[in-house]
């Protein structure tokens, strides 16, 4: 603060709080002016100590408002000589040290007495008690010892004298209200205060009611909301306002509740979000009222919609958090999200299991959890979830169990992917069910058995993944009936029988992989019937015979693996002709066919792999 403020001699409110001071010499410009009344520095960055001269030359002070900066020392014990005019006292959020001091007895007429949220230590003074007109009390984050003395609690009552004191958990106190239900201070704590007027009470005083931690079970009515304390380990964000005039619908406030438990839980300060606009404030001492819609205070990763019955109203209806180094574990919390249509948690760190709770959103319609670090097994509530139309929780390592008959319900699926995880068991027949199926991922897992028939009814699908498995048998014939696949991918499993005439019906298809199985009998002439086919893999099977000219007529053909197998005869010359042929329509010539060695093959690649 500039020195020439001692010139304003007649100066009565000096208010400079919510700016960017700094420095320890702040006092030396104020203390001369001895017709002050209000002196507000709150939210700010001073530092140094209180000094003493403040009590004893703001002889007329009513107001002293110091909160929410850098300051460190003791209370002086000088600020009781403010006993005839000090009204409010704020000394919150700074680094303060030591005692309470007894001589702040002295103050009869201070209202406000707010020392939350510092290092202060020992016992609460028993003069305290003597603080007639003393109504706000806040003790609370600090190292005091023992007990309220009963000189505080005496005067504890409602009208216009204190009510309820707030300190630790640990303090001794009848007539307190406990900042936590004795969380440890190192540990994540989310709390929501809301004012309540008692219509019981004559004078219409206020009390706070804390909501809590665990999913509020209160009635969806019009409340309003003054706060939320937000603590977690270094993490500096403490307090958001809402502003006590503003009214909150229930939901509002639980959309809050969500968001907020979800960054404190999964934000790592040594390898912090990598987008965390809005949901992490840097300047945390910086005023910070949030709008009465989580939709409007401008989170990175949220979507909102209007909603049908209220157009004043948005509704939170889409988290996409992708690639934003997420860590933790998903919280239950997310549940009271009731609007919650897509939830994009992709590539992140988060450990632990899905949470059984996330089937309480009825409206979600995409769940994506891939690439993280998930464990256990997809809960049973998940399969329950009929109004899901996505889910991807692929390569998540440790995800285990298997894939139950219930996912035939959620007949609303056009994407199942859960490839790259170990489930295992056999594939249920159910999967059928799921007509309006495009994409079904399932490779890289450990599932057994035979690959269900059913498959077959699934007219809509466009990629099918099954590979790097424990399949065995036969490939159905009815995938013949896919006729608007794209992709058929079925490498890396134990098909042992050969491969059916019926898949010449995939006109659609681009992509064929069948190889790394045991597969025998002949490559089927109906091959040549896939006139979109780009790449087609049968290597390291059991086939044999003769390569079919017809697959000549594959002119979109670009990769033709067949090495490893039992061929016999020649590479036909309609073959070949794809390779040396680059007018094609296929992004230029085929590459040369990969063959065995031992096959006769003018335009190959060969191998010589066979023991």
């Amino acid at each position: 603060l500039p020195l020439e403020l001692r010139q304003l001699t007649k100066l009565r409110s000096l208010q400079l709080s919510d700016n960017y001071f700094t420095g320890e010499s702040w006092a030396d410009a104020v203390t001369t002016l001895t017709e002050l009344r209000l002196l507000n520095l709150d939210l700010n960055d001073f530092s140094g100590s209180i000094p003493a001269s403040l009590g004893g030359s703001l002889t007329n002070l009513m107001t002293l408002r110091l909160g929410e900066n850098e300051l460190s020392g003791v209370i002086p014990k000088e600020l009781g000589l403010l006993n005839s005019t000090l009204k409010e006292l704020y000394l919150d959020f700074n680094n303060l040290v030591g005692a309470i001091p007894t001589e702040l007895g002295l103050l009869t007429e201070l209202r406000d007495l707010i020392l939350s949220d510092n290092k202060l230590s020992g016992s609460i003074p028993e003069e305290l008690g003597a603080m007639a007109a003393l109504e706000n009390l806040k003790l609370y984050y600090n190292d005091l010892t023992g007990s309220v003395p009963d000189s505080i609690c005496d005067d504890t009552y409602y009208g216009t004298i204190l009510i309820s004191p707030i300190v630790d958990c640990n303090i001794d106190c009848g007539c307190c209200s406990n900042i936590t239900e004795c969380a440890d201070k190192n540990e994540f704590v989310i709390e929501f205060k809301r004012w309540i007027v008692d219509a019981n009470i004559t004078s219409s005083s206020i009390f706070e009611e804390d909501i809590g931690r665990e999913y509020p079970n209160l009635h969806p009515q019009t409340m309003a909301v003054d706060a939320i304390f937000i603590f977690a380990p270094n993490i500096v964000l403490k307090t958001v306002g809402f502003g006590s005039e503003s009214a909150f619908l229930m939901q509002p406030l639980l959309d809050y509740y969500a968001l907020y438990t979800l960054f404190f839980t999964t934000y790592n300060p040594d390898d912090p979000w990598v987008d965390s606009s809005q949901w992490y404030v840097d300047d945390y001492k910086k005023s910070y009222f949030l709008p009465a819609s989580a939709c409007s205070a401008g989170f990175e990763g949220l979507d909102c919609e209007t909603d049908p019955g209220d157009e004043e109203r948005r509704n939170i209806v889409g988290l996409y958090l992708i690639s934003n180094k997420l860590h933790g574990s998903i919280p239950s919390e997310l549940k009271v999200l009731t609007s919650l249509k897509a939830l994009d948690l992709r590539d992140n760190k988060l450990e632990g299991s899905i949470p059984n709770d996330l089937a309480m959103l009825t409206e979600l319609t995409e769940m994506t959890l891939d690439q993280n670090l998930l464990t256990g097994k997809i809960p049973d509530s998940v399969w329950t979830m009929t109004s899901l139309t996505e889910i991807d929780i692929r390569d998540n390592a440790a995800i285990n169990g298997s894939l139950p008959k219930e996912i035939g319900m959620l007949t609303n699926l056009n994407k199942v992917n859960l490839g790259g995880t170990q489930m295992q068991g056999q594939l249920p027949t159910e999967l059928g069910l799921l007509s309006d199926l495009t994409n079904l991922i399932l490779d890289n897992n450990l599932y057994n058995g035979t690959i269900p028939t059913e498959l077959g009814q699934l007219t809509n699908l466009l990629i099918l993944l099954l590979n790097d498995n424990n399949l065995r048998e036969e490939i159905p014939t009815q995938l013949g009936n896919l006729r608007n696949l794209t992709m058929l991918n079925l490498k890396g499993n134990d098909l042992d029988k050969s491969i059916p005439l019926e898949l010449g019906n995939l006109t659609a298809v681009v992509d064929v992989r069948l190889n790394s199985n045991r597969l025998a009998g002949v490559l089927p002439s109906s091959l040549g019937n896939l006139i979109n086919l780009q790449i087609l893999k049968v290597d390291a099977n059991e086939l044999v015979g003769l390569i079919p000219t017809e697959l000549g007529a594959l002119i979109h053909l670009k990769s033709f693996y067949l090495y490893n197998n039992n061929f016999t005869g020649d590479m036909p010359e309609s073959v070949c002709a794809l390779v040396t042929n680059p007018s094609f329509d296929s992004g230029g010539a085929m590459d040369k066919p990969q063959a065995d060695c031992d096959f006769d093959c003018d335009c190959c690649t060969t191998f010589c792999l066979k023991t």
